[in-house]
């Protein structure tokens, strides 16, 4: 269990947080939508994800077609990580219905490239226009489905390289949306769709920021595909850094 708090200074203690396997739906737990404000006194959100543990190797998958394109031997890698640090997790805030302005540019990729989903992990703003590209010669059947509805938000064919297929709607709803492709069921990436722009996907230094954020009470939330969610009380103070460091543990323990 995460241990409640906040470091005001310029260091934190380390959470640690066992893995918490069910899905996160990425919506808002407080009612309302979203709102920008003008800020008096922004205050900032800082920290780094690090993974403890017995840490998985990576699986490999033997495609039995379409060899010459995705190989004959393809590494599968659930958790990005250099070292402790851990890249690919999803970071933001919970329960923040008011804040900067949500950011103009809201254009996003997909990329069928070796008969993987590139980026893996993308989170995003919803409204924005999703474009699914493939850069393999070969047809990929891409596939988007929100977490909890069973009907897909859309099913893309591409049958050549440098095709590119936009779609106005995909974004629609915060949530989690997961990427597949029909023929090559290895492939896997998500979507983290959010209504606020407090969010962050941890690079392989494993740091995230939000800056510009009004004083008040939140819980930072991570999230990453393989090691569940971890939650973590966090106070904001006017032209403060809030500093939250949060480990999570592979293998639950």
């Amino acid at each position: 269990m995460l241990a409640a708090g906040c470091n005001r200074g310029g260091g934190a203690a380390r959470d640690t947080a066992a893995a918490t396997p069910a899905g996160t739906t990425f919506r808002s737990a407080v009612a309302g939508g979203y709102s920008a404000i003008e800020i008096a006194t922004p205050g900032r959100v800082a920290g780094t994800i690090t993974v403890g543990g017995e840490i998985p190797v990576d699986s490999t998958v033997h495609p039995t077609s379409d060899v010459t394109t995705c190989g004959a031997d393809v590494a599968d890698g659930v958790i990005e990580h250099v070292g402790p640090l851990l890249g690919g997790a999803v970071v933001w805030l919970e329960g923040i219905r008011a804040g900067k302005p949500l950011p103009l540019i809201r254009r996003y990729d997909i990329i069928n490239e070796g008969c993987l989903i590139a980026p893996r992990v993308q989170a995003v703003i919803v409204g924005g226009t999703l474009n699914i590209r493939s850069v393999d010669q070969i047809t990929h059947r891409t596939r988007l489905v929100q977490q909890g509805v069973s009907k897909p938000i859309a099913l893309v064919s591409e049958t050549e390289e440098g095709q590119v297929v936009p779609l106005d709607h995909a974004l629609d709803t915060p949530g989690q949306i997961e990427v597949r492709c029909d023929l090559h069921p290895w492939t896997r990436g998500f979507l983290a769709v959010f209504d606020h722009p407090y969010f962050a996907v941890t690079t392989t230094n494993g740091s995230f920021a939000f800056d510009s954020v009004p004083p008040g009470n939140y819980t930072l939330m991570v999230w990453q595909e393989r090691l569940g969610t971890a939650t973590r009380p966090v106070v904001v103070a006017g032209h403060g850094t809030a500093t939250v460091d949060v480990e999570l543990r592979a293998g639950g323990r």
